[in-house]
């Protein structure tokens, strides 16, 4: 591996990897300094960090540390399709299992969508050494270190990088769960101010300003459905200078949401999944995510007679 590395003691080095729990208050630094770490204790050429989403098929790296600007630039701009080829930019879905480590060689002709060839051949890495994190959802993580030797891994490197896995899944956690505490401590006053609020637009402006708190939210809205009429009315908005139009049945991701009452994110809403779904509230949107909200015992007339219905509202 690089000898270039100024190298420290491993016992020193895995003391400041234990010591990364309580030294850093913001997630980014934290992995930040994992990543260095790691280059560091194995003398790398890099270390990355990537995240893999299973349900958009791609992977990216999301924290790197070594070799030039230009480097950790194309790594955090890199992104590879998942697919069923090992060759490319293509990562085989069977290399992504849980647990499972990846053993990577001849990095400069074939890459397997864990290292890019023309990159590899460009900084004269090798070999490559990637440990899975505990899946969470969707999404699985992986540390990754890139080397010019190209020689086997040894148990002991692999054993290693696993340590800096297991203590990257305890920052994970530890900041996931502060953020929980935040977001839940939010929820519980929205839910105190809304059981005081005297009016239905009071509620709505209440559940509207928490949403935007607890997410990177630019706008929100609420729609109420009118069952006579089968539209989707705006009756609070958030973010917004002037009210969309009132949505006629199946128009939107908001009615898609609504027809099967379950929540809708359309990660970008410009793509062919949601072509000839999705309505714009407002341009330049990206994303969108729409929820349906229950309330019960609502009275809706059927020709002569009136019954008790559940009504969704949707935002």
């Amino acid at each position: 591996m690089n000898q270039k590395i100024p190298s420290r003691k491993p016992e020193d080095i895995l003391a400041d990897l234990i010591n990364l729990i309580g030294k850093y208050e913001n997630l980014d630094s934290s992995l930040q300094r994992l990543v260095e770490l790691c280059r560091e204790a194995f003398q790398a050429e890099a270390c990355t960090l990537a995240e893999t989403d299973l349900e958009h098929k791609f992977l990216k790296q999301i924290v790197c540390a070594g070799l030039d600007q230009k480097f950790r630039q194309f790594m955090s701009e890199r992104k590879v399709r998942l697919g069923t080829s090992e060759t490319g930019e293509r990562l085989h879905y069977e290399l992504i299992s849980d647990g499972r480590i990846i053993e990577k060689y001849n990095l400069e002709n074939d890459g397997g969508g864990i290292a890019n060839p023309d990159i590899a051949r460009q900084y004269g890495l090798k070999s490559a050494l990637c440990q899975p994190l505990k899946r969470h959802s969707q999404i699985i993580k992986f540390l990754n270190i890139f080397t010019s030797q190209d020689t086997p891994f040894t148990d002991q490197n692999k054993y290693l990088l696993h340590l800096f896995a297991q203590q990257a899944e305890i920052i994970l956690e530890k900041f996931e769960s502060a953020q929980n505490l935040k977001v839940l401590e939010k929820i519980n006053n929205a839910a105190l101010e809304m059981a005081k609020a005297n009016s239905e637009e009071k509620i709505y402006q209440i559940l509207l300003k928490t949403s935007f708190e607890i997410t990177n939210a630019e706008y929100g809205l609420i729609r109420q459905l009118d069952y006579s009429a089968g539209e989707l009315k705006v009756v609070a908005k958030r973010g917004m200078d002037r009210n969309p139009p009132t949505l006629k049945f199946g128009k939107g991701i908001v009615w898609k949401a609504l027809t099967a009452g379950d929540s809708h994110l359309a990660d970008d809403v410009e793509s062919e999944e949601w072509k000839n779904i999705y309505f714009e509230n407002m341009r330049g949107t990206h994303s969108e995510l729409a929820i349906p909200l229950m309330v019960e015992e609502v009275s809706v007339r059927e020709g002569t007679k009136v019954k008790k219905k559940t009504d969704r509202l949707e935002y």
